[in-house]
């Protein structure tokens, strides 16, 4: 059988490396936000007000 008459295949394979594209973005955006919120010195969450 040659390749072209398996759509599918070429489906699988695309929908893999998409797949593998998106984690890769979130790795990054991940690695971004974290490095923008240690290079501005101050932390990420702030208590406003602490209730008893």
């Amino acid at each position: 059988n040659p390749l072209s008459n398996r759509p599918m295949l070429f489906l699988a394979i695309l929908m893999i490396l998409v797949g593998i594209q998106f984690i890769t973005m979130g790795l990054l955006g991940e690695m971004m936000a974290r490095i923008y919120h240690d290079e501005q010195k101050k932390p990420i969450y702030v208590i406003k007000e602490i209730l008893e």
